[in-house]
């Protein structure tokens, strides 16, 4: 072999480990950042939990709100009158000037009571962006999950092309003797 085919092989070969060196490079960066995506997602997915928790700490006020409170008020409000009734039955003569009992122990529904009727309002608007905030997680969480299924892809790519160099070198090593 003469010296020119003898530097022409040792360039091919230090290119070929070059870029088989390179290539390992790309392809350690790659798992790093597919390793801080999978973080990423991983924290999404704590946050999601966490706001799912929420949602259902919401509902369940809302519930008490719009259906154990309001039925406490129906069954008060319907003793009341029932009382107005009784009381309104004992008279004998109507020239009496009757007060209505049923509206006096009546007590105001949720909605009628403003302070109640904000709160429930308010509980509302929580569940509501908990609900888009919670979506939106999703979404992101779903693409992250493309991201790093593209970049295994790649990763494997440059792992391929580095094995590829590789070869190439030691072809070129052997040709050297």
């Amino acid at each position: 072999m003469s010296q020119d085919e003898r530097r022409f092989f040792e360039r091919q070969r230090d290119e070929a480990l070059m870029q088989r060196n390179s290539f390992r490079a790309q392809h350690d960066d790659m798992r790093l950042s597919i390793r801080r995506t999978e973080d990423a997602q991983a924290q999404l997915r704590n946050t999601n939990a966490n706001l799912e928790e929420r949602l259902n700490g919401v509902v369940r006020t809302i519930r008490v709100f719009e259906v154990d409170i309001s039925s406490s008020i129906g069954v008060a409000n319907r003793c009341a009158s029932d009382v107005n009734l009784l009381y309104h039955s004992t008279f004998i003569n109507n020239d009496f000037i009757r007060i209505d009992l049923g509206q006096a122990f009546r007590t105001p529904s949720i909605e009628e009571e403003a302070t109640s009727s904000i709160a429930l309002q308010e509980c509302h608007n929580e569940k509501t962006r908990i609900e888009t905030d919670i979506a939106r997680i999703n979404s992101e969480v779903t693409r992250l999950s493309a991201t790093i299924a593209q970049m295994n892809s790649d990763a494997t790519g440059l792992l391929r092309n580095a094995e590829h160099f590789h070869s190439r070198a030691v072809h070129f090593q052997g040709l050297l003797g």
